[in-house]
């Protein structure tokens, strides 16, 4: 046993000793723990590593040295680690510095981390940052960059709600979907349906009461149909939990769903009838593929739900999508939220019924088909 601790107990001795020639570097020595945490996603790590490295800068450089870029990391992480409020001050810092060429930070890619984190918090101030920041020229940021903070502002403006805005951050957020996380057909696909959204939003007014045009209607159902066409290639339906590219296409979906539900409230579309006097249902057979028998088209076969009465007295109108698995029988194995718009009270009542619900083939599907298989569920609630 000795003969191998001899050896270990002299490169100990030895690596030591080089360690003591050599002056500590503390700056260096965090910034290279953060990024090693950065690399395994061990975003708590690197959020103490960045502080600890902005910390060493600090004391030994002053604002100079790389305490700008030290101090702009360390906004960043916290941001990615859903800490905005701790990412202002050093994000605030990394843009006062910044304005020195010497300190080795872009003032707009500042801006953005900083207009990032104030939206967040709700603070108008962000809004005006990011929208300044990203009308203004661009070349030279990073696309990933560029699209956070347009995807960013683009879901708080609608919050706001300042819609124009919304709408024309979505748009830039579309043109740099290279820079989304999730990839380019993820990112372009949820940008526009952030724009659609925008878009219904705003003409459809407080309370979504407001009569369309019908050049309004064909603008929305092409951005929506566009937005869905473009996440359904992101959709497998081969696991028991929703993926993130099935949810994104069905929250397009959902968004699409109320444009048909207003058009059934002012119109009678023949899309959707209207809930109070006939089922509005649309079932789409989404899979998984089977190469030796299509799956059925189908039908929900379930009671009338009352339509909730509150929504019913403000002409609420909504939709709810949700994914059923089905045996060979019809009968529903397992269902899955995935997303759905206007009241609460909507989903609440399909919840509250579908344990009783069963699928069964369209009178003129083939009898061949299969029913087993994953289907989406539409369901529509519009009311004069």
């Amino acid at each position: 046993m000795m003969r191998f601790l001899a050896p270990l107990a002299l490169a100990v001795c030895v690596s030591g000793a080089a360690i003591a020639q050599t002056p500590s570097n503390p700056v260096l020595e965090h910034f290279r723990a953060y990024r090693a945490a950065m690399e395994r996603n061990d975003l708590a790590a690197a959020s103490a590593e960045a502080e600890e490295a902005l910390s060493a800068s600090q004391a030994r450089d002053g604002d100079g040295g790389r305490t700008a870029i030290l101090s702009l990391n360390l906004a960043t992480v916290r941001l990615m680690n859903n800490n905005a409020a701790a990412a202002i001050q050093p994000a605030q810092r990394a843009l006062a510095l910044s304005q020195n060429a010497s300190a080795g930070v872009d003032p707009r890619l500042a801006g953005l981390v900083l207009g990032r984190a104030q939206v967040a918090t709700n603070d108008r101030a962000g809004g005006d940052r990011l929208h300044t920041v990203l009308t203004g020229p661009l070349d030279g940021l990073p696309e990933s960059e560029i699209y956070a903070a347009a995807f960013d502002l683009g879901v708080w403006a609608m919050a706001a709600p300042d819609l124009d805005l919304s709408r024309a951050a979505f748009v830039i957020a579309e043109t740099h979907a290279a820079g989304s996380p999730l990839g380019p057909v993820y990112g372009r696909g949820v940008a526009r349906t952030g724009e659609g959204a925008a878009m219904f939003l705003d003409i459809t007014g407080p309370g979504g009461l407001r009569t369309m045009r019908g050049t309004d209607v064909d603008a929305m159902s092409d951005v929506l149909d566009d937005a869905a066409a473009t996440l359904e290639p992101l959709t497998r339906w081969t696991t028991d939990a929703p993926t993130i590219g099935e949810r994104a296409y069905a929250d397009a979906l959902a968004w699409q769903g109320m444009l048909h539900a207003k058009l059934a409230v002012e119109w009678l579309s023949d899309f959707v009838t209207r809930q109070t006097n006939e089922y509005g249902d649309v079932l789409d057979a989404v899979g998984p593929a089977d190469q030796t028998q299509d799956q059925c088209a189908a039908r929900i076969v379930r009671e009338r739900m009352p339509y909730p009465p509150e929504e019913e007295r403000h002409r609420n109108y909504g939709v709810i999508i949700f994914e059923m698995r089905a045996d060979d029988a019809g009968a529903i194995a397992s269902r899955a939220f995935l997303s759905s718009r206007g009241s609460d009270a909507f989903r609440r009542m399909v919840e509250a019924h579908w344990e009783d619900w069963r699928i069964e083939r369209i009178p003129d599907a083939s009898r061949s088909c299969r029913l087993s298989g994953v289907y989406l569920a539409h369901i529509y609630f519009a009311t004069s």
